[in-house]
């Protein structure tokens, strides 16, 4: 099986090796379902960037990660954004999320903000309380695309490592939280 990831600079962009969509996830088996809607922002929020996406039709078509300020999420829509239906929020840093919330209030026109962990609900997979929901979500992610037991390492501000067990619905075995590398 081919490699599963948005392949930057590719007129291909949106497609795995095996022409397969990239970046889809089952949602039936992550359960975290957001309806049919047209095209959504998916936004990352971390503690220094925000990692934006357009997702539409079960694929991530576009990502590019930028600055946490209201300017740079409208002109990653300007460049390429079309229509957008409802933004999906990670909110793993609190004022990024709040920074892009207050952005879509205003720029969204009325269109809704859900936020997973929150309006979209995590699963009970083995994670203790204060676990990140990025953690969650990366996790699902991998177990979608891998389909075999996974060590999820994710650097940024902080570097986490974070194991699955990737049958059924997939469970957290356990991780650590290491200082990031800057």
């Amino acid at each position: 099986m081919g490699r599963r990831a948005v392949r930057e600079g590719s007129d291909r962009r949106g497609w795995d090796d095996d022409g397969g969509r990239a970046g889809s996830v089952d949602v039936a088996r992550s359960r975290v379902a957001i309806g049919a809607v047209a095209m959504r922002i998916l936004a990352d929020c971390g503690n220094s960037t925000v990692k934006l996406a357009l997702a539409q039709d079960g694929g991530v078509w576009v990502q590019e990660r930028v600055a946490v300020d209201a300017p740079a999420f409208a002109a990653f829509v300007a460049r390429h954004g079309g229509a957008l239906d409802a933004a999906v929020v990670l909110p793993g840093a609190q004022r990024s999320a709040e920074v892009f919330a207050t952005w879509w209030a205003r720029e969204g026109a009325g269109k809704p903000l859900l936020r997973i962990g929150h309006e979209l609900p995590l699963p009970d997979l083995g994670q203790y309380p204060g676990c990140g929901a990025d953690r969650i979500v990366a996790g699902l992610a991998a177990c979608a695309q891998e389909r075999h037991d996974v060590v999820v390492v994710d650097a940024g501000t902080a570097t986490t490592l974070t194991a699955w067990r990737c049958t059924g619905r997939g469970r957290l075995l356990g991780g650590l939280i290491l200082p990031g590398a800057q």
